[in-house]
């Protein structure tokens, strides 16, 4: 028997990279998997995973979806153990602070730091009555040390 036989796991940024893998390696490990993206290519990681996967589109940043994404999650299986927030987006505007993009930093600090936020109220809150859950965050070098061109 698998260690994740039985368990419920959400994978937020399932729709390419490091969230796509985790969906695949803990569906392989016995876990029911909800593929998460706002992305729409979510739909194609559940679909290569199978019947233990199912596909829910969500902007981590809104905090609306997030809590309907775990509710979702809820009503089909019962319960929510693993959260693994890896949604996330590269800063795309290498520039200096003086001349960054306001906007564009609202945008990279809303995905990488209110979405995680996010992720762990409303994941939290479905784990604190079983008693028992774990979560996963990803972060980048960047989370770490300052990069002059890339302040969010």
């Amino acid at each position: 028997m698998s260690t994740l036989e039985g368990r419920v796991a959400i994978v937020t940024g399932a729709g390419s990279g490091m969230g796509a893998a985790t969906a695949r390696l803990l569906a392989a490990s016995g876990a029911q998997v909800v593929c998460s993206d706002r992305s729409g290519f979510e739909r194609k990681t559940a679909e290569e995973i199978g019947s233990s996967a199912v596909a829910i589109g969500c902007d981590v940043s809104d905090a609306e979806a997030v809590r309907s994404l775990v509710e979702q999650t809820v009503e089909r299986w019962g319960r929510l153990d693993v959260m693994c927030n890896a949604a996330g987006i590269v800063d795309p505007t290498a520039r200096p602070i003086a001349d960054y993009d306001i906007d564009e930093f609202d945008r990279v600090v809303s995905i990488n730091l209110r979405g995680t936020f996010l992720c762990l109220k409303f994941g939290i809150a479905a784990m604190l009555p079983q008693g028992v859950g774990s979560i996963v965050n990803w972060a980048s070098l960047t989370s770490f040390i300052g990069v002059a061109t890339a302040p969010a």
